[in-house]
Formats: structure tokens, sequence, C-alpha cells
């Protein structure tokens, strides 16, 4: 392994990317419980799915352009070493939520915990999500059975694929065209099930994201000037603000794809920059990006102890714009503050002994 091999990777913005999709999702769900608050209820956003769907992307790309940087420095792709880092990463606080949450549930919401249990034991909370019965405060882990799924065929596919980008692509043009069937069984009067397994287990936005890691790990020159045209960066940037205001929409189909594609296009943008530190790399933002994991994983958790909190210190009804305001000021710091707090106690622990699986260093992107 030569000098540059061995030097840490970095890939600029990644971090903030994470924050962003995170704050997003927060406050997303947030607006699911503002009656719980004495506040008036508002419909949800889809701000929440689009972040999820950002995340699938980044994921996606930064998985593939580091098992892609391992196999050129080593010649092959270590898949137990990276069992043992997704293990590493994602189960300690995975089943340290199920823990703490079935806990509560048992002693605040007796019977609140059904038969799909097992299926989070098992990771696979996509299961019960698609067939409507997940367990309270537990809604969001679908994600984490989706991504789960994906790290457990991704890197066995990708160590035995010469050529990936055909490969991949195929994949994901056969995973469309079924999604486009059953969306098309549905319309036509057929059960609403495939439709609900495609749009859930969104493989095809991560596959998406790999398909620029092996873009952007190539240097492909068209691919580079087509993330770094101002064309593009305006037309996603546009895109963007439509989805944070909740005004973007093309066809159901379709949606998800272009989100994780914009995603990736924004990533490369980012991450092959070239200019030095760019704003998404600041110390506050970088700061939660780190920490987003955690924001993730144990905000509706908070949201669930603050309005009991509130029902409890101020029995009377919230109103008006600034209480709105104040309470997603409050969720959002108290969320990072237990996001925080596990970081330091928990998670950091357990990354410093997950780097002795690593392959190709990394630093500071803490996937």
């Amino acid at each position: 392994m030569d000098a540059d091999s061995a030097r840490p990777i970095h890939l600029p913005g990644l971090n903030g990317v994470r924050a962003i999709a995170a704050v997003a999702v927060v406050v997303s769900h947030l607006r699911l419980h503002l009656g719980e608050f004495g506040l008036p209820q508002r419909a949800g956003l889809l701000l929440a799915q689009y972040g999820v769907t950002a995340f699938f992307a980044l994921s996606g790309f930064l998985i593939t352009f580091l098992l892609i940087r391992e196999r050129e420095a080593t010649g092959r792709i270590d898949v137990r070493r990276f069992y043992m880092r997704r293990i590493l990463r994602i189960w300690p606080l995975y089943y340290l939520y199920l823990a703490v949450t079935s806990f509560v549930l048992v002693n605040v919401m007796p019977g609140a915990l059904p038969g799909s249990v097992i299926f989070y034991l098992a990771l696979l909370a996509n299961v019960p999500f698609i067939r409507g019965d997940s367990l309270p405060l537990m809604d969001h882990y679908w994600s984490l059975g989706v991504e789960e799924q994906f790290y457990a065929v991704w890197p066995l596919m990708l160590s035995r694929l010469k050529r990936p980008l055909p490969a991949i692509s195929a994949v994901v043009v056969l995973f469309m065209l079924a999604k486009a069937a059953a969306g098309y069984w549905k319309y036509r009067g057929g059960p609403d099930l495939p439709w609900l397994i495609f749009s859930v287990n969104r493989f095809d936005c991560m596959l998406i994201g790999a398909i620029g890691a092996v873009l952007a790990s190539g240097g492909v020159p068209w691919f580079m000037r087509l993330c770094r045209h101002p064309i593009v960066q305006f037309v996603a940037l546009a895109m963007l603000v439509l989805v944070a205001v909740d005004r973007f929409q093309v066809h159901p189909l379709v949606n998800h794809e272009i989100v994780a594609a914009v995603t990736t296009v924004a990533v490369v943008r980012l991450a092959f920059s070239g200019n030095g530190r760019v704003w998404l790399d600041y110390p506050a933002i970088d700061f939660v990006g780190k920490i987003s994991f955690g924001i993730y994983i144990y905000h509706p958790l908070v949201i669930f102890a603050l309005a009991a909190a509130k029902r409890h210190a101020l029995p009377d009804a919230l109103s008006g714009g600034a209480a709105e305001v104040g309470l997603y000021l409050v969720v959002v710091a108290a969320t990072m503050l237990v996001a925080w707090l596990s970081y330091a106690l928990v998670e950091r622990p357990i990354l410093r002994f997950k780097d002795r699986y690593a392959v190709v260093a990394t630093a500071p992107n803490r996937l």
C-alpha cells in the first residue's frame, strides 16, 4: 500500500449533508405530534421521507466509494471486516434504543409490544412498517432495516463485479420497472402491498449513490463536469428548496429516485470541490453531522418525553406561532443534546474499536 492509499480519506461536506437530512426528519416528524403539545395539528411533510432518501443515497455513495478504494489499495474487498465495521457502527445504538423504548412501552403503554418485536430484533423493521403494525416510537426503524439488508448483500456483490457500473445500472432499471408494474397494478385496482414493498425498500436509491461513487472514484470526466456545472447546481438547489418547502412532486414512481440523484450530484460536488473547506464542513454543522445517527435514532423518544413533560407541567394548551417555533427549537436542541451524550458515552468509544477493522482509513467521516 503506497503513501497515498494509506492517507486517511476525507470527503468534505458529507457530515453537513447528514446534518441537514437528520434535522429535516426531526422537524417533519414533530409536525405529526403538535397536537400532543396542545398546538393545532398540522399535516405531515414529505420532507422526512426525502431526508431518509438523502441518507440512503449518501450511504450508498460512501460505502461504495470506500469499498472501491479498499480494492484499489489491497486488490480485494475484505467482506468480514466490512461486516464488523457495520455491526460496531449500527448495532450498539440500534439495540440500546430498542431496549430503552421497549422498557418505556411496557411501563407506559402496557400491551403495546405486539408480536412484530421479533422483526426489530432481526433487523427487519421494514416488514412491520409495510404491514402497518410498527411498534410505537419505532416507526423510523424501517429505514435501518432497509440499510442493514443492503449492507448484508452489497459488499459481496461488489467484490465479485469486474465492471460494476453496467451491473448496478441494470439493477436500478429492473427495480424501477418492477416498481412501475406494482404501481400500475395498484392503479388498476390491485393490492397495495407490492407498491408498498418497492416504495419503502428504496434499494435503488442507495444504488444511485453507488453509481455516483463508481463514476467519481474513476474520475469520469463527463460526470465530474456534470456535477460541477453551474446549471446543474442551480437546478439541484432549486429542487432542494422545493423539497424543503414541501412543494416537490414529479411522480410517485420517480420522486425519491430524483432526490437520490440530486443528493448524489451534490455529494460529489462537495466531496471533490477542490476548493478547500466547504461551508457544510464548518465546525457547528460538522458536529451535528457527526451525531446525526443519534439524532435520527432518539428523536421519537425525545418528542414523546417532552410531550409527557409538557402535559404534566403545563396542562394548558399552547397557542401562537411563537410557541410553535419555540417548540421546534426545544425539540431539536433536546434531541441534539441526547445524541451528543450518546456519541460521547456510547458511540465514540465503540468507533475507536471499530477503526481496528478499517482497511482504508477515513477522516472524519465516521459512517
